[in-house]
């Protein structure tokens, strides 16, 4: 089998292909692989889920903050947005852009730090990462935050190549960007610590004014989402924190496995162990890009929980280094094995429903992976139905997704809908919370749409309350969405 498969890396990226022509071999996958993800977004196959269609409110009304996040993303749906409309398609479309960019950058990075024919391979395999596969179709913060990433990256090195400011500054401003994107771009700065101190040269750097000029382009760029924390009760720090804790600190050492086994899920089981292999073995630079951020989620894991995708931002370095690795010690078989595998994952997720349906497979809770991206356009057809009845009554919601949405999906044009957010508490958890003030609609009938059947923490704040027929959605024969309906009349005030 090695045998058969050494020629494909060697016709991808011959030792005999021009610096030019390797760098069109790339923008030409990239371009065609960009292509493909746009018209499958166009398909508009599963709806927006509720993280994505709070991002698309947060677009309509444009802030250098938000409750749970920098905003980046949300000028980034703004900016597709008006070129394209609301549509779904046109909320998801940066993701897949900015992953192309970061595919490009990763081919600069290591075609001038490395040589151009592990840049061909270290594009191409970023780009079809199994995480890459996934976070190109929908809309969130990492494919922004890995942009930005992987251009501070390439900033850093030229800056130290000859000490220049100019790059010290562009470096800075990707880093501020970077942090705009998403709070965990802070680990860039402890990476880039370690790797001038891994080189030796970390007292030379502090002396460095010009890296201190790159610094104050970083603080500049971010300043205004600090001071937007600043007027709104430092909400974004707080919530990362509380995200981090998740239900409590204490010793979770399932919580590290889970974590562990689901990055050879996010960088490939391939790609990861030779990885694991490299951290434990070899020194590179690559290293100081991947352990500071790996290290520590991997612990806030034990004593908590962490998402598979907190530590994205390593699978920068780290698949320019396991690449250049794999082709200078002539295991390239095993790029082609991986590439293989991912491009066949990639068929199976965006291809899944036609191939279970040609299969005659029948969709199940078990067997489908996309349950929690249906029923949202049912859910809005149903509200939309019961307002007909009651079109004096407010709609509300007690939860943050079903709040955004209805906003969305309930939409008037361009325009969110007027959706209210329950919080009788006077809590801040949520952006609707932090916008949302009850108080202004006393006298006011709700209607109430809840997933939890409990209606008597309802009743003190309202002069009459009335349980209407419950929405019943069936996704599939053994799962079904249930939402509680209550009209709720008179607002008293919390």
């Amino acid at each position: 089998m090695m045998v058969a498969l050494r020629p494909i890396p060697i016709m991808l990226a011959h030792n005999f292909m021009t610096a030019r022509q390797t760098l069109l071999l790339a923008f030409a996958f990239n371009i065609l692989l960009l292509l493909l993800r746009i018209y499958d977004l166009s398909l508009e196959r599963y709806a927006l889920y509720g993280d994505e269609a709070q991002y698309w409110t947060w677009a309509k009304a444009l802030d250098w903050g938000y409750y749970s996040k920098p905003p980046v993303v949300a000028w980034a749906i703004a900016a597709t947005t008006w070129a394209f409309g609301d549509s779904v398609f046109a909320i998801r479309l940066s993701s897949p852009i900015f992953h192309f960019g970061t595919a490009m950058v990763i081919y600069a990075i290591t075609a001038r730090w490395v040589n151009s024919r592990s840049a061909v391979w270290a594009s191409i395999t970023y780009a079809t990462l199994p995480a890459v596969i996934l976070s190109a179709t929908i809309a969130s913060t990492d494919p922004a935050l890995l942009f930005f990433w992987a251009v501070s990256l390439y900033g850093l090195l030229r800056a130290e190549e000859k000490n220049e400011a100019c790059w010290w500054v562009f470096t800075g401003l990707a880093a501020g960007l970077g942090g705009l994107s998403k709070y965990s771009m802070l680990f860039f700065g402890i990476s880039a610590a370690l790797h001038f101190y891994t080189k030796g040269t970390f007292q030379t750097q502090l002396k460095n004014k010009k890296l201190w000029l790159g610094v104050l382009a970083a603080i500049v760029v971010y300043l205004p989402n600090l001071w937007w924390n600043t007027q709104n009760h430092f909400v974004s720090y707080l919530h990362t924190s509380d995200n981090a804790e998740g239900k409590g600190f204490g010793f979770h050492p399932l919580e590290l496995v889970e974590f562990v086994t689901a990055q050879f899920v996010v960088f490939g089981p391939i790609l990861f162990a030779f990885l694991v292999l490299l951290l434990v073995r070899n020194k590179a630079q690559w290293k100081s890009f991947i352990l500071p951020m790996l290290l520590t989620i991997a612990t806030i894991s034990l004593f908590s929980r962490a998402h598979a995708n907190w530590a994205a931002p390593i699978y920068i370095a780290a698949t320019i280094w396991v690449v250049s690795w794999l082709i200078k010690t002539k295991r390239e078989h095993w790029l082609v094995i991986s590439l293989a595998l991912h491009l066949l994952l990639a068929v199976g997720f965006y291809g899944f429903e036609p191939i279970m349906k040609a299969a005659n497979i029948e969709l199940t809770k078990k067997t489908d992976p996309f349950k929690r991206l249906k029923g949202q356009t049912e859910l809005a057809d149903a509200a939309r139905d019961i307002k007909k009845k009651f079109p004096n009554a407010k709609l509300i919601s007690e939860e943050r997704r079903i709040v955004a949405s209805l906003m969305y999906y309930l939409r008037d044009g361009a325009k969110p809908a007027a959706i209210y957010k329950w919080n009788s508490k006077g809590t801040l958890q949520d952006h609707y919370d932090l916008i949302s003030n009850m108080n202004a609609a006393k006298g006011a009938d709700f209607i109430m749409i809840a997933r939890t059947d409990n209606p008597r923490k309802f009743y003190p704040f309202f002069n009459g309350y009335q349980r209407l027929k419950p929405i019943v959605i069936r996704v599939h024969k053994d799962y079904v969405q249930t939402y509680q309906v209550y009209w709720l009349q008179g607002f008293k005030g919390y």
